[in-house]
Parts: C-alpha cells; sequence; structure tokens
C-alpha cells in the first residue's frame, strides 16, 4: 500500500503504458528512488495462495476500509468494493486466480500459463462465443473490469521478482479524484516467467484506464481496456522419465519447440447513467453501453521436422509448419431502463445489440444478435430476499436463454442461506464446431444446443466465520478429443460438490497493534456421477489449512 504525494501518484499513473526494455529500466529506476526517499510510505505485501471469499459490498460511491481503496465494475456503477488490507481480505493483495476455492484450474505449470478448470463446467452461451477460453480466468474485460475511487489521490504499487530478472510481476492501482466531477483510474499487472523447459516462458499484461464525470443526474465513464498473452508451447516432455531423471530441466526433450500462442483483445468503451426521475428514497434512470473489441487468437508453429506428426497427427498437414489465425471484431450496445428505491426493491430490463465480425484465416463470417436481459431484486419482511437474472435471444442467436433465481433469508447477524436455480440453453461456441488450419478448414460440425440445469446451496455463520455451499448440475457435454476435434457425450452429466471453510481464533490482542491470528480450514469435495475421466475428475476430496491475520484500521489512521 503507498500513500504519496500528488505528483508522485502521476509520476507513477503513466508506468502501464511503457513496454519496451528501456521503460521498464527507467520505472525500476524509479520506484527504486522513491523508496530511497520515503521508506516509510511504501509497504510490500506477500501474495496469497487462494481467495476465499468476496470483500464487502456497499451501494453509493462511499469509500471505507483500510487502503482507502473501493471499486466498481462499470456496467454496475451502484455497486462499490472496499478493499481491506489484510491477509483474510485477499482481494487486495496480488494472487493466482487459478487457486480460487471452488474455481480451481489446472495450467500447464507456469503463473498466468493456459488454464482449464479443474472441475467440469458447462457452456451457457447465449450469444456468440469464440471458445478460446484458456486465459479467461486471468483477462480483464468490459464485464468484471475495475474502476478505482478513492477520497484522495492514492496510488498501490506490486513488484515481485522470482528466480532471476526475466522473472516478475507488477502492477499498479492509481485513483485520482478531481474537481467538478471527475476522477482518473488505472488497474494494471504484468507477469513474466520464463518457466523451467525449452520453450515454456510467457508474458501476461492487463491494463484498464478510466475516466469518470458524475453529476447529480449524469455518469459518464469512458474506459480503454486491454488483455495481451503471449505464450511459447513445447507440448510436454517427450519422455516423462527424463523429469526424475534430467537435473537440468533445460535440456529434456520436448515434444514441439518454438510454438508460439498469441491472444489479444482491447476494448473501447463507453457507459451512461442518465437520472429520469427519482428523491432520496428511490430514482427511475436510464443506462447505455457502447464499446468496440478488437481481438484475435493466434497459434503458430514453423518447423522442418517430419517427427512433429507424430504430435499434431493428421493436422500437420504442411511440412513448413502449422498455423491458425483467428480475428474477431465485436461491436456491442444496450439500452436498460431501471429503478431502485431504499427499501432495496430494484431492477433492470433492456436490449442488447451484438455484431461479429469473424475472420478465420481465409474463412469468416458475419454474425448478428439481438438479446432481451433483465435482472431484479425484491426483499421480504428485511430477512428475505428474491434476486432474479436472465437473457433470451431474439435474432440469430435466438431461442438460447439463461435464468437464474435466488432466495436469500438473513437471520440478523448468526447466519445467512441462499438457495439458488439456474436454467439455460446454450448454443455451442465456434472454436468447437470449426477448426482452420493453413487455409484448410479440417473440420466444420454444427452441434445442438445444450439444455442445462444448476442447483445450489450456501450457508453463512458470521459467528464462527464458517461457509458451506453445495452445487450440483445437470447437462450435456462437448469435450477436444484426438488431434483438437471436438467429441459430444450422449449421457447428461451429473455433477455435485461440496466446500466449507471456517476461521479458528488462535490470538487476539488489543494493545498498540490491534490483532488477531486464525487458522483458516478449507475442505472440498467434487464427485462426478458418470465415468468420463477423459474429460473431468469422477471424485476427489482436499483438505487444507492456513496460518492468518487482521489488523485493526486503527494501527493505518
Amino acid at each position: 500500500m503507498v500513500f504519496l504525494r500528488k505528483d508522485f501518484v502521476l509520476f507513477l499513473s503513466y508506468i502501464p503504458f511503457f513496454y519496451n526494455q528501456q521503460a521498464v529500466k527507467f520505472y525500476m529506476r524509479g520506484l527504486f528512488l522513491i523508496m530511497l526517499v520515503y521508506p516509510n510510505l511504501l509497504t510490500s505485501q506477500q501474495s496469497s495462495g487462494f481467495i476465499v471469499r468476496e470483500d464487502s459490498l456497499t451501494t453509493g460511491d462511499k469509500t471505507s476500509g483500510l487502503s482507502g481503496f473501493s471499486y466498481f465494475h462499470p456496467l454496475e456503477k451502484d455497486v462499490t468494493i472496499s478493499l481491506h488490507d489484510t491477509t483474510l481480505h485477499h482481494h487486495f493483495t496480488r494472487v493466482d486466480p487459478t487457486k480460487i476455492m471452488g474455481s480451481e484450474h489446472i495450467t500447464l505449470g507456469n503463473t498466468f500459463s493456459a488454464a482449464n478448470r479443474l472441475l467440469f463446467s458447462p457452456e451457457k452461451n447465449v450469444q456468440f462465443f469464440h471458445g478460446y477460453r484458456q486465459y479467461d480466468v486471468y483477462r480483464h474485460s468490459l464485464d468484471n473490469a475495475k474502476f478505482y475511487t478513492s477520497s484522495r489521490p492514492q496510488t498501490d504499487v506490486y513488484f515481485s521478482q522470482f528466480s532471476n530478472q526475466l522473472n516478475f510481476s507488477a502492477g499498479a492501482r492509481v485513483s485520482i479524484p478531481f474537481q467538478k466531477g471527475f476522477s482518473f483510474s488505472i488497474d494494471y499487472f504484468r507477469v513474466n516467467e520464463q518457466g523451467f523447459y525449452l520453450s515454456h516462458a510467457l508474458k501476461s499484461t492487463n491494463l484498464t484506464v478510466g475516466l469518470k464525470y458524475a453529476s447529480k443526474k449524469y455518469t459518464l465513464l469512458a474506459l480503454i481496456i486491454q488483455h495481451a498473452q503471449d505464450e511459447e508451447n513445447n507440448g510436454g516432455i517427450f519422455d516423462v522419465t527424463a523429469a526424475d531423471t534430467q537435473p537440468l530441466r533445460r535440456v529434456i526433450t520436448t515434444n514441439i519447440n518454438q510454438a508460439k500462442t498469441r491472444h489479444q483483445e482491447r476494448t473501447y468503451a463507453i457507459s451512461q447513467y442518465v437520472t429520469l426521475a427519482g428523491s432520496s428514497r428511490w430514482n427511475l434512470f436510464v443506462q447505455n453501453n457502447i464499446s468496440y473489441t478488437p481481438s484475435y487468437y493466434k497459434f503458430s508453429h514453423l518447423s522442418n521436422h517430419s517427427d512433429t506428426t507424430g504430435y499434431y497427427g493428421r493436422n500437420f498437414i504442411d511440412q513448413r509448419g502449422l498455423r491458425r489465425f483467428l480475428d474477431i471484431q465485436y461491436s456491442r450496445a444496450d439500452i436498460l431502463l431501471g429503478g431502485k428505491d431504499s427499501s432495496g426493491l430494484d431492477g433492470k430490463i433492456g436490449l442488447q445489440f451484438d455484431y461479429f465480425t469473424i475472420k478465420n484465416d481465409g474463412f469468416g463470417q458475419n454474425r448478428t444478435d439481438l438479446t432481451a436481459v433483465f435482472s431484479g431484486s425484491i426483499p421480504f419482511f428485511k430477512v428475505l430476499q428474491l434476486q432474479t437474472k436472465g437473457a433470451l435471444g431474439l435474432a440469430e442467436n435466438a431461442g438460447n436463454f439463461k435464468t437464474s433465481g435466488s432466495l436469500n433469508l438473513s437471520v440478523k447477524k448468526w447466519a445467512r442461506l441462499k438457495a439458488e436455480a439456474e436454467f439455460f440453453l446454450s448454443e455451442p461456441s465456434y472454436a468447437s464446431q470449426v477448426l482452420v488450419v493453413n487455409n484448410v478448414e479440417l473440420f466444420r460440425k454444427n452441434w445442438l444446443k445444450s439444455f442445462g440445469t444448476t442447483f445450489s446451496g450456501t450457508l453463512d455463520i458470521p459467528l464462527t466465520q464458517t461457509s458451506i455451499t453445495a452445487v450440483q448440475s445437470l447437462s450435456p457435454i462437448r469435450y477436444t478429443g484426438g488431434w483438437l476435434i471436438y467429441l459430444q457425450v450422449k449421457q447428461i452429466l451429473k455433477v455435485f460438490s461440496l466446500q466449507t471453510y471456517f476461521l479458528i481464533l488462535l490470538y487476539k490482542s488489543n494493545k498498540i497493534f490491534p490483532s488477531k491470528i486464525y487458522i483458516l480450514t478449507t475442505v472440498f469435495f467434487y464427485r462426478s456421477f458418470q465415468k468420463i475421466s477423459t474429460i473431468c475428475l469422477n471424485g476427489t476430496a482436499v483438505i487444507n489449512c492456513t496460518l492468518t491475520s487482521e489488523y485493526s484500521k486503527k494501527h493505518f489512521y
């Protein structure tokens, strides 16, 4: 956490725009100088291995939390999340998103490398979706981007180096409020890792830059969001026994060398909120979001070796190598009418227009989707709340739908119970239907749409810091078979999972440095009722214990 004068905040806020080596050296020297001159203002933090819960939710733009930082998502500006500078609230620190409890992913070994969910999760595509989701867990987008707010100019800078200068992670959060309703925000994070084996390096960069203007009846957000992912691919170890017998991993033979994956998305977005009528107790508003996202998803491998045919199979159609280039230009515009009051009653309804231009290495198409969307929340007697959300396709996505409803019961501060049900009819992703390699269409299949359901329940007991969640899903599935060709399983996959965590207080002090020390225990159980081991785990159980601590606000203010 860094509290610096305004001139230093402005200096650090330009850091994310530099990408060349000379700029990185300039950045590091400047940061080192600040650490020498202002040692009492800079505090580094250790990243946590996993995240156990969300930070507190509040409404409005009130800033709270030890760090002084809060943020909101551009599509939900009235829901503010406060960041807490404590190890019990891991969203403040930089973490590995693949270790989030209940959403664990398996990777290619490096931090921020290509990831796939360890537990099966069905597709729920109401609109067109390209299907290349191996970096989604790291990606900033219009749906999850963060606009940071604070009552004063603040910057949080993060840097961690490991092994050597080629392995590091760095990031910055910047929040600068101006006069007359303007504010500025930056969220930046970069990971660079060389890996242990040949062709094992990666770079992952996320940058969100935003400007906000807010008056009594009008709010405008202008955003630029970019995600770029570069990863070298080696296809795994050729002889798996070499990992145990050869201490120098760089000399171990891999299936392929110098293959590269490059994914990039850049979003230019404007969000507007206009209050039509209202008072201190209720208001009626119109929300409009417009965005343009050019993106590409590329894989290439230049090779003169014929032995790679054993790795690529029948897809290796050219001895010079293999290439898959996919470019997508995505335009979005929506209009929503919403309202809310002080009792907790709120809702939105509107239309979303999506237009896609797909260029797939000589094979292309255009796609127009129109979707009706709605969401709502209805409170009952201050202890019960009904929430609902849905989407229905009307154009080329006609018939696709996704709807969910949840019931939340709160018994004062003793317990909170949430029961949720979701139903969906999803169209298959583009990647599961089309494969083009070296300007040759190797695969095209029109899969049927998939209907599925998900039921879940969560019990939170604040007094004992305990949370228990159970989830059951039913859906048909498609998966990648040999040589990147998708297959579909005829039977319905039934999956059940149970997860819980609780805290045990070991130590409490109310002296000069008020603090608490806990043992955090997590238990996870997963069970698939069909034996499809090539796709997902049939059953597993995990128990984990972590020592963690919490410090009072009085220590910082």
